[in-house]
């Protein structure tokens, strides 16, 4: 769920469930992403940092998926999809500054190297947030392309 100071995509996420796509959403924990339902809205729920997520019942915990899929959703599985990723800066190269708890990093990495799945990564940002240079560490993950507002 975007934060005011985020791009607010809250209709990309509408749309998607509209056309039975899975959403996940993160939680407070890092790995835990909630599985975002048609009425997404009126179920977000405050989290002690601030942030909001869907208060729903179905959540993927990307530290107890295996090395090939995740089971999540209708369809048993994620094998393919977007994930729109946050971020407090990008350069046009993908790299990105996050907020430091690493819930992308980790879902970045375990769909980057996971074989039997196909997913891009897209950077979310407004054209201020759109850098030079940002030093990476180790664990950051890149995104695949970054679109700017």
């Amino acid at each position: 769920v975007p934060l005011k100071s985020e791009v607010d995509v809250s209709i990309l996420i509408d749309r998607a469930l509209e056309d039975s796509k899975t959403v996940a959403l993160p939680d407070l924990e890092a790995g835990v992403f909630r599985l975002a339902e048609k009425d997404w809205r009126e179920r977000l729920k405050v989290l002690p940092n601030g942030t909001r997520t869907p208060d729903t019942p179905s959540v993927l915990n990307i530290r107890e998926c295996g090395a090939n899929i995740c089971q999540v959703g209708p369809t048993n599985g994620l094998e393919k999809g977007i994930i729109l990723v946050p971020g407090l800066a990008f350069t046009e190269f993908g790299t990105r500054l996050g907020r430091g708890a690493g819930y992308y990093d980790q879902l970045l990495h375990l769909m980057g190297n996971s074989g039997s799945l196909d997913f891009i990564s897209i950077g979310i940002c407004r054209k201020s947030q759109l850098l030079d240079d940002i030093q990476q560490q180790p664990h950051d993950a890149k995104v695949r392309m970054v679109i700017t507002f």
